[in-house]
């Protein structure tokens, strides 16, 4: 048993690394041997799927794609698996009215998979994580709730990728994932831009300027040192100042 177990993990990494997994799975499906191999995806031809939001057909079919365009993309390994197992939940909700909460099932599911065919803990830990949060970014946000996730989850570059491979193995972008992916975006270049040290009304005051386009030269000098590394704090800000307005008054 063990050995055929060795046998089994050494096919699919090997598929994994030539970018060959969707090729195995369809070759394996058409043997019988898929249940075999991989009995977590052995039952996703039974699961039909709103064709509005997946006119390609049920889970089997869109999960197929999803590792094609992973795989097409060049996605880490983390992803091609994540892709893969992203919907093996959903089979226990065969016959239900719709798949609410079936990413918790797919993430339990893919902690047996790993099991049995062992990996990297830091993939197994990523892959459960990303298939378990994989429709956040399918439902609007707020940015409260964008600004934590950037701040708190691990792998939100690689959530947002697989919510693209999601999306292209089915109906394509929606307005949701755009909007919250634009939202993302923002909260990120707000977050790498620095408050300036000292504003037009603070250098108006500690150095006697009158409103006007030195003022605005002024915290742009200080902006600029700021963002080098130089001044670090509003008293270096102002030191920094006092420096070049004197030699700017030197004969």
């Amino acid at each position: 048993m063990r050995r055929v177990r060795s046998y089994r993990r050494k096919v699919l990494i090997k598929a994994l690394r030539k970018r060959e997994l969707s090729c195995l799975l369809r070759h394996l499906k058409a043997k019988g041997l898929l249940r075999l191999y991989l009995e977590e995806l052995s039952e996703l031809d039974r699961v039909t799927q709103d064709t509005f939001y997946h006119p390609e057909g049920d889970a089997w079919i869109h999960t197929l794609r999803c590792i094609e365009v992973a795989e097409s993309e060049g996605y880490s390994f983390s992803l091609v698996l994540a892709s893969m197992l992203h919907d093996v939940g959903k089979v226990l909700f065969i016959g239900k009215d719709n798949y609410h909460s079936h990413e918790r099932e797919s993430a339990k599911r893919v902690v047996k998979f790993f099991y049995r065919f062992p990996i990297d803990g830091r993939i197994v830990k990523k892959v459960k994580r990303l298939v378990r949060d994989h429709m956040k970014f399918h439902h609007p946000l707020s940015e409260r709730t964008i600004g934590r996730l950037i701040r708190e989850h691990p792998y939100l570059d690689e959530l947002i990728r697989l919510t693209e491979i999601d999306l292209k193995g089915s109906c394509g972008y929606l307005e949701t994932f755009i909007g919250n992916k634009r939202k993302v975006e923002l909260l990120k270049r707000k977050a790498a831009k620095p408050i300036t040290l000292l504003n037009g009304y603070e250098i108006m005051s500690l150095f006697g300027i009158p409103q006007g386009k030195e003022v605005g030269f002024l915290k742009a000098l200080v902006y600029d040192a700021q963002v080098k590394g130089l001044i670090s704090s509003k008293e270096e800000a102002i030191e920094y100042l006092k420096r070049l307005l004197r030699k700017e008054s030197q004969p």
